[in-house]
């Protein structure tokens, strides 16, 4: 409060000796710190979910999980969501997903977290990074490569990312997060990046295929015929959906009957009439 006064009065002398854009820059560091006085004020009410993102799976740097909770807990967090894993590696001893070899040296990192977290009161949410298998060991790519699992562009251009069409790549997505339900006693699991790239992908050799299948047309153009405009344009874009829709409604449907309590939480794009079409994420059906 002492720091947004003296801002607020550097803002008032500039406006009354004419520096007008200097006012105004002094104005808005006033404001800012205003807010963030508000905020470090609060307390959580009973009942609040007031969560903090950790991108690594290891913790804040230089801080042990211990401290990290405990630092989130006295300064009013009530839950962390720790980046746990990703298409393609994992860092704690999974049986789905490739272990990172952190693991061996530094140890099983939800159970880490988790300890700390029921020590200080927190809640845990394991955060998955879903299809995106950039931080993958260089031969899970390979091997997902040479069996035609990974994400192409309409131009044929490879993507690191799994092919959410790919009943394998699906059932891979599951596995793991039920995984940690059923392995730890966390308080909910996190999808994130669960959708496509963007509307430009998945144009495999496998999802031509597929959906063939699945559409069973007299004649199919391909790519024209999915593209914008195409005689299969809706049914592609259903199809889409439907191959993200069938990982979150069985990761759903199998925490439920494991653990009726683990609550399941989602990162989405926020435009869902659009969305919805180009990265096939239908978050109000979900």
């Amino acid at each position: 409060l002492s720091a947004a006064r003296r801002e607020r009065e550097l803002a008032l002398n500039a406006r009354g000796e004419g520096r007008y854009p200097e006012a105004m820059d002094q104005a808005k560091a006033a404001s800012q710190t205003l807010l963030e006085a508000f905020c470090v004020a609060q307390r959580p009410a009973p009942g609040e979910f007031r969560a903090f993102w950790c991108h690594s799976a290891f913790g804040v740097k230089g801080m042990s999980w211990d401290e990290a909770a405990r630092c989130l807990a006295e300064n009013g967090f009530t839950a962390v969501l720790p980046n746990m894993l990703w298409g393609g590696i994992a860092y704690y001893p999974s049986s789905v997903l490739p272990v990172a070899p952190e693991v061996a040296s530094q140890g099983d990192q939800i159970a880490e977290c988790l300890a700390a977290c029921r020590k200080y009161g927190l809640q845990m949410h394991v955060w998955k990074v879903n299809w995106n298998a950039s931080h993958a060991p260089k031969e899970f790519l390979a091997k997902m490569r040479n069996a035609g699992r990974l994400q192409a562009d309409v131009q044929g251009k490879e993507e690191p990312w799994l092919c959410p069409s790919h009943p394998e790549n699906q059932q891979m997505e599951i596995d793991s997060m039920v995984e940690l339900v059923r392995r730890y006693d966390v308080d909910g699991i996190h999808f994130d990046y669960i959708r496509y790239p963007d509307g430009d992908h998945c144009f495999c050799g496998g999802c031509r295929e597929r959906f063939a299948r699945a559409l069973a047309p007299a004649s199919l153009e391909w790519p024209r015929d999915v593209l914008a405009g195409g005689a299969h344009r809706q049914a592609w874009l259903d199809w889409r959906r439907d191959n993200i829709t069938k990982v979150v409604q069985s990761v759903g449907a199998q925490t439920r009957a494991l653990k009726p309590g683990v609550k399941l939480s989602a990162a989405v794009f926020s435009n869902w009439s659009t969305d919805r079409d180009t990265v096939g994420q239908d978050w109000s059906l979900w």
